[in-house]
């Protein structure tokens, strides 16, 4: 592919054409798992809120397990992302025939930046979705 001028887009080959879609694809999903996280969140809150407020109205029905873990839940989980995220940047960029690619395109830092962001946010997401199931199922 030529890079840095408009002809380049032209003249791709069809590989890059796929990896530019394959990119998108992956664009909508991370859009997608923010939503559901964002969905799952509001559950989570509205739940733990309805807890901290029985557990103040009523000696010793404070769950003090279900609050006692919110820091070391979230510290677990933001140092997943991070740790996903970075593997992502330092994992060599590989060509269809799995060699190497050698020195990073545009294309290659557009597809890094989606991937990143979904593996920086997989473990926020994973742990808002369980946690909404859970507390669904707790009633």
């Amino acid at each position: 592919m030529t890079h840095g001028t408009p002809a380049g887009l032209v003249t791709a080959g069809i590989e890059d054409w796929g990896r530019l879609m394959r990119g998108g694809l992956d664009l909508w999903h991370l859009s997608m798992e923010l939503a559901e996280t964002l969905v799952a969140s509001q559950a989570v809150i509205g739940a733990r809120m309805q807890m901290l407020d029985a557990g103040l109205r009523g000696a010793g029905r404070m769950p003090h397990a279900e609050f006692g873990g919110l820091i070391r839940e979230k510290t677990a989980a933001f140092d997943k992302a991070g740790t996903a995220a970075a593997r992502v940047w330092t994992t060599p960029a590989r060509g269809a025939n799995g060699a190497p690619r050698g020195a990073m395109s545009m294309l290659d830092g557009w597809e890094r930046s989606i991937a990143s962001s979904r593996a920086w946010w997989a473990p926020l997401h994973a742990k808002a979705m369980s946690n909404a199931r859970r507390l669904a199922a707790r009633g």
